[in-house]
């Protein structure tokens, strides 16, 4: 999702890698040794593996933002409502495990 779906599109290669999954942060956390709950309450936990640092999110709904910026409310989702919460650039594209980009 994001830059990185942006830059092998244009057949650049990526810098960084965000991951979306249906999983949450408990299990995300249980299926990686080396964790870093930077955003646990958002659903956002940094994975160390093989030498890098990978962003892996939870797919979710935000709601009731006070500052414009920080959700008041998070609600676990699906790739299709985290898709329509982010604005309509590079962010907004997925691409599926196996299959090719989505907006």
């Amino acid at each position: 999702m994001g830059g990185c779906v942006r830059d092998r599109l244009l057949g650049r290669e990526p810098e960084d890698f965000d991951i979306a999954t249906s999983a949450v942060p408990e299990q995300i956390e249980a299926v990686f040794q080396r964790t870093i709950p930077v955003g646990r309450q958002f659903g956002v936990i940094i994975v160390l593996e093989d030498g890098g640092e990978f962003q892996v999110a939870t797919f979710r709904a935000e709601a009731d933002y006070q500052d414009g910026r920080h959700p008041e409310q998070v609600t676990f989702s699906n790739a299709q409502a985290d898709a329509s919460r982010r604005d309509f650039t590079g962010q907004r594209i997925v691409l599926r495990s196996g299959g090719g980009p989505t907006a």
